[in-house]
């Protein structure tokens, strides 16, 4: 079974890339994986504290890493060009026309 540590970094990369589905599948994964784990330790086990803060902020990295890339894409697509003026003149149709 993959840790969670390796998942963390795969999702990292994911996210950093722009992989968001990948991303969305990793964290599904890294969700189990740690879900499975904390089954497992004892309720008293001192590591679930340090275990949730490490699990809340790769969540809370990804979220805010996710809509600051959101928003790079809507500030550059804001930024393009009306591509209509290029498309086929109004009112003609599309398709071809044979005269014989």
């Amino acid at each position: 079974m993959e840790t969670l540590e390796s998942i963390s970094v795969r999702l990292r990369e994911a996210v950093a890339t722009g992989s968001h589905r990948e991303a969305a599948a990793i964290l599904q994964q890294y969700s189990r994986a740690l879900e499975q784990l904390v089954h497992r330790l004892n309720p008293q086990d001192p590591r679930l504290p340090e275990l949730a803060r490490e699990a809340f902020s790769l969540i809370e990295w990804a979220r805010r890493s996710t809509l600051a890339q959101r928003a790079g894409y809507a500030a550059r697509l804001a930024k393009t060009r009306d591509i209509r003026p290029y498309g086929p003149p109004a009112g003609r149709s599309h398709a071809w026309t044979f005269v014989v």
